[in-house]
């Protein structure tokens, strides 16, 4: 209810403005989002030994910004989409069960924006975690790198940012959720 009100104070003053560049910021409203979902393995690596690495690979969680209600509401009233940032992305493990001795060799986290395809890696910055005592402790991790690429792809309203991982850990049986939480900013100019 909040932005139709925002619209309204804008289509008012708007007369008043002389300077376009005041228009400008007026017209622009910034959303935060968060998307939080948890992630389970999909597939595993056939091992013959409890000793043997086992590689896992999760099903993709996918994050539709379009679908927020907020930003929905305001491209329905004609505005665009101008700056997507990707302001963090924290996981954690979670519902761990199997051997409390496992931990994470090596992992990384596969982003993508849905529509172009744009794909990027992200190396888990928690190697050599034991994963029963992360899961145990709520400890969570922040992936950084660069996420500009994903950012520019998700300024189209059609796209959506797809989400999964690929470790290596050094025993098996083990299964687990990865927790994921992704805070954006989005940027949005109204159509005035």
């Amino acid at each position: 209810m909040r932005k139709p009100v925002s619209i309204l104070f804008i289509a008012i003053i708007m007369p008043f403005l002389s300077g376009c560049d005041l228009l400008e910021e007026l017209s622009e409203v910034e959303i935060p989002l968060t998307f939080d979902g948890d992630i389970a393995i999909l597939k595993e690596s056939a091992v013959s030994n409890p000793n043997d690495n086992i590689t896992v690979e999760s099903q993709i969680g996918f994050y539709s910004i379009a679908g927020d209600p907020e930003v929905k509401e305001l491209l329905d009233e004609g505005a665009e989409i101008t700056k997507v940032t990707i302001d963090r992305v924290i996981y954690s493990y979670k519902n761990f069960e199997g051997d409390e001795e496992a931990f994470l060799l090596d992992g990384q986290m596969i982003i993508r924006e849905a529509l172009t395809s744009t794909t990027e890696v992200y190396p888990f910055v928690d190697s050599g975690t034991r994963i029963a005592d992360a899961d145990f402790r709520n400890e969570s991790f922040q992936l950084l790198g660069n996420f500009a690429p994903i950012e520019s792809a998700l300024v189209n309203p059609a796209s959506g940012l797809g989400i999964s991982y690929i470790c290596v850990i050094d025993r098996n049986p083990v299964s687990f959720d990865i927790g994921v939480t992704v805070n954006l900013t989005v940027t949005v100019k109204a159509d005035i």
